[in-house]
């Protein structure tokens, strides 16, 4: 695999990760609160509240010095959980009650697994009919929007997508200094000191 694929493909990820961080789960947790709002609106309410919930947790874990991979995954699901079931009104307890239940019935086998999968099939096609309805009204309806919101996107990765590729990220914006906060959080290190050193050779 060559070396700019491979930088292709790390960032396609990273990407992926910190958009679904910082605008998919926002936009979970504050669906109702985000409804009939603009898409430029819902997007900047989802990234600016989206980046300070991620701060704040590594803020958080890093000084608790539980920092590491399924603290930091506990610690985004959990609240978001709890906020996402407060703002939209749905009930944890009943909707634990409701999955016990069925756990149990089909431990004492009073419901098949063919009743449980047919309640499971009932409820992706509800999610997928929802799906296909919210694309409709929020892309399919809104097509010169998404256009523009496209044209913005390729535009950005056209000015700044280039140095990542050519120079693998290392004069893309202030990459280098993130990765080195990174590899000091790893450490346990929260506000390490950042040294640029030049070196001028004759």
């Amino acid at each position: 695999m060559s070396m700019t694929t491979l930088v292709i493909l790390r960032f396609a990820g990273i990407f992926a990760a910190y958009t679904g961080l910082t605008v998919l789960l926002p936009a979970i947790m504050f669906r109702r609160i985000l409804s009939g709002r603009g898409l430029s609106e819902q997007f900047l309410m989802c990234y600016t509240f989206g980046n300070f919930y991620i701060i704040n947790i590594v803020f958080a874990v890093q000084l608790l010095h539980i920092s590491g991979f399924w603290a930091l995954v506990l610690f985004t699901a959990v609240p978001g959980i709890l906020i996402w079931s407060r703002v939209n009104r749905v009930s944890l307890r009943e909707l634990c009650i409701k999955t016990g239940i069925i756990c149990k019935k089909i431990l004492q086998g009073s419901m098949g697994m063919r009743g449980a999968l047919y309640r499971v099939c009932n409820r992706i096609k509800a999610v997928l009919k929802r799906s296909v309805r919210l694309f409709y009204y929020k892309v399919i309806c809104n097509t010169l929007q998404w256009i523009l919101v496209g044209a913005v996107i390729i535009a950005l990765f056209w000015i700044y997508g280039r140095n990542l590729l050519l120079t693998y990220g290392y004069c893309a914006s202030d990459i280098p200094v993130h990765l080195n906060w990174i590899n000091e959080m790893i450490r346990g290190n929260l506000f390490p000191m950042v040294y640029i050193r030049l070196d001028f050779t004759v």
